[in-house]
């Protein structure tokens, strides 16, 4: 599409694009955070955020990057045996500019 408009010279409405991105985006966060485990759901994020930084205009994803923050403090730690969701998380984490998390060490609880 943005190829097909660069052509044909027509102008996008940046504005309202990134606004409704950004919408769809957030939507999909907020439903992330109230079910975490949903890792085809982290998966779309994912691949809705790369199209978003292909674009010719930002999308602002503050809201993303701070529901990414809470997750990776609350849900990360307990997930990092669990490939099939850290990988996607973390690359998704790149995706939205955020530092990886540092390996986080489980202390054997003593009986």
């Amino acid at each position: 599409m943005l190829d097909t408009a660069q052509r044909e010279k027509t102008n996008l409405d940046a504005a309202g694009l990134a606004f409704v991105l950004r919408r769809r985006i957030n939507g999909m966060v907020e439903t992330l955070a109230a079910d975490p485990g949903d890792t085809a759901l982290l998966t779309t994020i994912d691949a809705v955020v790369a199209l978003a930084r292909t674009l010719p205009f930002e999308v602002d994803l503050w809201k993303a990057q701070n529901v990414y923050y809470q997750l990776q403090e609350s849900e990360y730690p307990q997930r990092l045996e669990h490939q099939e969701w850290t990988q996607p998380f973390l690359r998704l984490g790149e995706r939205l500019g955020m530092h990886a998390p540092e390996a986080v060490e489980k202390t054997p609880v003593a009986a």
